[in-house]
Order: C-alpha cells, then sequence, then structure tokens
C-alpha cells in the first residue's frame, strides 16, 4: 500500500510539473482515480496468482503424466520382450507326410505340381475325415498315395476314381469304375471302353468267338440292386477288334467275397455295389491289355 501510495505521490508530482501546469483541480482528482485503479488492480492480481500458479503447475503436470504414458505406451508396443508371441499355423500332419515324398512322386505326374498338390490335399482330406483311415499305420498311408501318384487316380471318394478301405491297421487302395476306365483310356491301345448292369426285366444276350456281340435292350422299369443279374465290359481297340466280358452275379459275389473288408460298413461293396460291380468285368480284361498295374491290382484285394 505504501509503495502505491508513494507512486501515486510520484505520478501526481509528474503530472502537475509536467502536464498539467496550471493547478486544476479537475486533473489532479482524476490522477488520484487512475491511482487508486491501478493500486486496486494489482491488489486483485496477486490474490489471483497463488490460483493461477496452481493451475499451470497442475495442467503442466497432468502434460507430463500423459508424456510418460505415451512413451511407456510406445515402449510396451515395440518392447520384444512384451510383444505377442506369433503362434505358427497349425499343420495337417497327412499333408505333411505326402509333401515329404514330392521329389519321388511327381515324375509319375509328369512333373505337375498343381496336380500333386490336389491330390495331397484330397488324400490328407479323406484320412482326416475318417477316423479309422487315421488309425492306420503312416507306412499304409504312404504306399496307398505312392500308388494313387503311380497310377494318376485322385483318392477323393466323390470322384470315384479309387477307395481308401481301413483294414485292421493298414490301408488298401481298390481302384474304382472311373478309375478302371481312365487307366484304359490312357492305354495306347484302346479306342473306346464302357460297362453296364444287366437287370432281370432286360432283354440281354450276348456272343463270344471270333465275331463277339452284345444286344442289350434295359428295361424301363425301377432298377434294384437285388434284381441285377450280371454287368459286362466292352473294351474297343484302336485296330478295330473288341474285346467283351461278361460277368454274372454268383462271379460278382465272389469278386465281393475275396476282396478285404467287403463285410465292413464302409466298405464300397456296401455303398456302392453298382460300381463296384462294374469294375469286375472291366478289371478281368484289363490283364490282356498291357496296363502299367501291379500285380495284385489286377486280382481282388
Amino acid at each position: 500500500m505504501t509503495a502505491v501510495i508513494e507512486n501515486y505521490n510520484l505520478l501526481e508530482v509528474k503530472v502537475m510539473n509536467e502536464t498539467y501546469t496550471n493547478g486544476h483541480e479537475y486533473f489532479k482528482d482524476n490522477v488520484k482515480n487512475v491511482a487508486m485503479q491501478v493500486y486496486h488492480g494489482e491488489t486483485v492480481e496477486n490474490e489471483n496468482k497463488p490460483s493461477r500458479d496452481a493451475d499451470h503447475k497442475n495442467v503442466a503436470i497432468a502434460a507430463e503424466n500423459n508424456n510418460v504414458a505415451v512413451s511407456d505406451a510406445s515402449n510396451e508396443q515395440i518392447e520384444p520382450n512384451t510383444a505377442a508371441p506369433e503362434v505358427p499355423k497349425p499343420r495337417d500332419g497327412i499333408y505333411e507326410l505326402c509333401n515329404t515324398r514330392r521329389e519321388k512322386l511327381l515324375p509319375f505326374l509328369n512333373n505337375n505340381t498343381m496336380l500333386f498338390e490336389k491330390m495331397a490335399r484330397s488324400f490328407a482330406w479323406e484320412i482326416n475325415t475318417n477316423d479309422k483311415l487315421k488309425c492306420c499305420s503312416k507306412l499304409s498311408m504312404i504306399n496307398a498315395f505312392y500308388k494313387c501318384c503311380e497310377y494318376g487316380l485322385d483318392p477323393a471318394s466323390s470322384i470315384g476314381h479309387a477307395w481308401l478301405v481301413p483294414y485292421k491297421s493298414n490301408i488298401d487302395l481298390q481302384i474304382g469304375y472311373r478309375g478302371w476306365l481312365k487307366l484304359l483310356f490312357n492305354s495306347p491301345l484302346v479306342a473306346n471302353v464302357y460297362s453296364y448292369a444287366v437287370y432281370e426285366d432286360d432283354e440281354f444276350s450276348y456272343e463270344l468267338g471270333m465275331n463277339p456281340n452284345i444286344k442289350h435292350i434295359p428295361s424301363k422299369e425301377q432298377k434294384e440292386l437285388d434284381k441285377l443279374i450280371a454287368t459286362y465290359g466292352v473294351v474297343k481297340l484302336k485296330n478295330g477288334e473288341a474285346q467283351i466280358r461278361v460277368c454274372f452275379r454268383d462271379e460278382i459275389e465272389e469278386s465281393k467275397l475275396s476282396s478285404r473288408g467287403s463285410y465292413k460298413p464302409d466298405s464300397p461293396w456296401r455303398n456302392h455295389y453298382e460300381a463296384m460291380a462294374l469294375v469286375v468285368p472291366i478289371r478281368k480284361m484289363g490283364k490282356n491289355l498291357g496296363l502299367p498295374l501291379k500285380i495284385e491290382d489286377f486280382g481282388e484285394i
């Protein structure tokens, strides 16, 4: 307060001596009012200064805390010890098992890597979706897949080239009807091949000898497996000759009984009887056409 009064007196003297030399009281009163306003302004400012200082301090502390938090978060993201470890993608054991034989099996497929991938994935799918096949030995799996690649037969059951049949702890590969057709069409001797089933109400006759011939007029009646009496196959060679083979029901049943695992619920003989019956005459003719198959594949499995 004393400093303000002194400032006021100095201001008053300065104003009176330099500016307002005419001695009017009016100007002295104005100078006094200005000095009092300055005094009250400094007083208010001094009273509010601690509060503003505290606010600035709080803001500074909050900003510092935020910077520390951001720094910690940044360090947490780039810290190698705290980062989430990468989880390796699960691998299909059956596919990997097939893939280990890639270099040995590709020559059978004319080095077609896409075809190999397709067959390996089909084989793995068939194994992984059948609990009985998964329990079979790894060696039998390798042998079955090896044979699929060697013969060029897709193991997918939906295609019908071949069937993977579990027998005890082994996998037997049974060539299906479409698989035999594929093998025969790949032969340089064969021009055409087909096979049909004969039912009780069909008109059917055949002739062997120098000029073999078959006459078959299918009935329009609904086909029932109990009424299947025979199947026959015809192979036309590129030299114009034709070979035929007729297998009646008793011969078909004999082939079924000699097939290992034919009594099991998942056997193709139970689920695809007609298709397996069509295989019988085709397989028997295949022995005379020089197909590149192993001897056991011409007989019953």
